[in-house]
């Protein structure tokens, strides 16, 4: 909780949690951040900053998010000291 998360260039990260009880501080995405499309997922932070050459990914046209689950990206809105 409050943690802050750096994905680095070069570095895929595919995000196949629920959790909504911890919220991140910031995520920052220089690299590439994708959500599994086959589960429900839930992911909570203060601060997205998806850097230049940075991919935030919430599906695709040829992998898309099922009509049957759901893939949520709250973001807080927290200022950074």
């Amino acid at each position: 909780n409050g943690e802050l998360v750096r994905i680095s260039a070069g570095t895929t990260v595919t995000y196949n949690a629920f959790n909504d009880t911890d919220e991140l501080l910031a995520i920052e995405v220089a690299g590439t951040l994708t959500y599994d499309t086959s589960i429900d997922t839930y992911l909570s932070s203060g601060v997205v900053q998806v850097l230049p050459g940075g991919t935030l990914r919430m599906g695709t046209s040829t992998t898309p998010i099922s009509s049957t689950k759901m893939a949520t990206l709250e973001i807080a809105s927290q200022t950074l000291d």
